[in-house]
């Protein structure tokens, strides 16, 4: 397996208009779009409040969209899911769970064209954010069968400030096709973080580049909660 280095990646990823894989292939991570019109700002927000309405999550999530994607927060977590508008698979989720309504919580947000789920989720005993890796991976395995060991081209990335990321790169074989599958977790006062990544096994580098700014993103906002300040 060979490590692609990104450096300062936590701002170079939510800054940049893109990124170029080795190569010089520009990626999809990050693009850039138009200034939303009123008309699209209002569409999202119709989108956030119908994503929170179908999850029964009104109190949990607060609909927080500023531009034309939807975007809702777990206040409890300082989870923030960004949505592409009107993809069918956006989805909020409260999970049934053993834990207090509203502590498992998470998004299925599909972005440019990647299946991408964020999670948070606060313990009744608390786990350590490496246990929940491994968890992560004995579910992947569960659900799919036989799993392998990435061995393409992995993104590697410099986190400095933020908390430690334990992360599982796989690819496996379901439905006849070749997929590229993650997992990553970390710890932010008492909540697990966790991403799942699912990517076409051949266009993995430009899927996990999408993950680490979605990742990186989840973390600077859930340890900083700039949102705490409206």
């Amino acid at each position: 397996m060979h490590r692609v280095l990104l450096t300062s990646i936590t701002f170079l990823l939510l800054a940049a208009p893109a990124l170029a894989a080795p190569g010089g292939s520009p990626t999809t991570a990050v693009a850039e779009s138009p200034e939303a019109t009123v008309v699209e700002i209002a569409a999202a927000r119709d989108e956030a409040d119908r994503l929170i309405a179908e999850a029964e999550a009104e109190g949990i999530f607060e609909n927080i969209t500023g531009d034309g994607r939807p975007t809702v927060l777990h206040r409890s977590s300082g989870l923030v899911c960004q949505f592409e508008r009107g993809n069918p698979e956006n989805v909020v989720y409260v999970f049934p769970s053993p834990f207090p309504r509203g502590d498992d919580v998470g998004c299925n947000m599909p972005t440019g064209g990647y299946a991408l789920t964020h999670y948070a989720t606060r313990h009744t005993e608390p786990i350590t954010a490496e246990a929940a890796a491994q968890i992560a991976v004995a579910a992947v395995r569960e659900r799919l069968g036989e799993v392998r060991e990435f061995s393409g081209d992995a993104v590697d990335y410099s986190s400095e400030g933020l908390p430690r990321t334990y992360r599982a790169l796989m690819e496996v074989s379901a439905e006849g096709r070749d997929l590229f599958t993650s997992a990553s977790t970390a710890e932010v006062s008492g909540w697990i973080f966790k991403q799942r990544l699912t990517t076409p096994l051949d266009d993995a580098l430009n899927g996990q580049l999408v993950g680490v700014a979605a990742w990186l993103s989840l973390l600077v906002f859930a340890q900083t909660r700039p949102f705490d300040a409206d």
